[in-house]
């Protein structure tokens, strides 16, 4: 029996660690803590109530706050989705790649940055700065 919860516990350590890892890079790292080699919150406590499938628990975890504060325009198209408009939703990875892309336009442009991809006046601003910096936004 210490032997099978040993294993288990491993298995679980294992998984929080490969998850938690994604989801740093997320920038939701809020959503565990490993403490003196002690894991806890959010992560934690869906890997121990038994849920040990990772796209069940990143499934799960687009229902917390910090997911839909962090990526809420996915969840926004998905529903514009949902009514029939013809939108493209895309993956935390698109959005992360927007943000990254958006930035360095904005930098390059020497423009105030946007926040997020939420921000539509800023998205409306990235045409206008690049028309006005187009030798700084070709690169």
């Amino acid at each position: 029996m210490s032997d099978m919860s040993s294993d288990q516990n491993q298995t679980n350590l294992n998984l929080f660690q490969i998850i938690g890892a994604y989801m740093t890079q997320m920038g939701l790292g809020e959503l565990f803590k490993l403490t003196n080699g002690t894991p806890s919150g959010w992560l934690w406590d869906q890997i121990t109530s038994g849920v040990d499938d990772q796209a069940v628990i990143m499934l799960n975890m687009e229902q917390t706050q910090p997911f839909k504060t962090r990526y809420g325009i996915i969840g926004e198209l998905r529903d514009r989705a949902a009514k029939g408009e013809p939108v493209h939703v895309p993956t935390v990875s698109e959005v992360r790649e927007y943000e990254q892309t958006t930035s360095e336009i904005f930098r390059r442009a020497d423009a105030p940055r946007p926040v997020s991809c939420r921000d539509r006046v800023a998205r409306r601003a990235v045409v206008g700065a690049c028309a006005q910096h187009r030798p700084k936004c070709a690169g």
